[in-house]
């Protein structure tokens, strides 16, 4: 049996098991002593997270409004990520006329990660915000993205919302 540590590990993000790990161990000359394959690391948490939307207007209908994404996660959220966000059609067979009126949403902030990046695609319904924690450490308290140029629906309930 080979046991030992590996430093400067990075956990996965949303994996159970991880296989087929090759490990070899050298002498301080550099000689090959030991050669294992197939070990495995396991137990990680899957990622999981509770996500909460929410307009800045109560209105139905209501345009030029932010939404608010507050995602509090059960494991850690990584320091560098995105949050993918799929935004139903604003009304059915809306096609062009999305919940979110620009490709480039502004403003696009959080209350404690930089905004790299935010673009929102019409075709996909897909915001993607790329970013980073203010202090480079991940987290596993609420984090809120605020997203501007939201259309709140034309109906009092509605589903299609996921989070990935």
């Amino acid at each position: 049996m080979l046991r030992g540590s590996i430093s400067n590990f990075k956990n996965p993000h949303s994996i159970k098991q991880i296989y087929n790990i090759n490990a070899k161990i050298y002498t301080a000359e550099g000689v090959l002593k030991i050669s294992a394959s197939s070990m495995y690391l396991k137990n990680f948490k899957a990622a999981q997270l509770d996500v909460v939307l929410s307009s800045s207007s109560r209105v139905v209908g209501d345009k030029a409004q932010e939404l608010t994404i507050s995602v509090t996660p059960a494991t850690m959220m990584t320091a560098v990520g995105y949050l993918v966000v799929t935004i139903p059609q604003y009304y059915e067979g809306a096609s062009q006329d999305a919940m979110i009126d620009s490709t480039s949403p502004q403003p696009c902030k959080s209350d404690i990660a930089f905004i790299d990046s935010c673009k929102f695609s019409t075709r996909l319904g897909l915001l993607t915000i790329a970013y980073h924690f203010k202090d480079n450490q991940p987290r596993t308290e609420k984090t809120d993205f605020i997203v501007g140029t939201f259309k709140n629906p034309i109906i009092t309930e509605m589903g299609g919302f996921y989070i990935e």
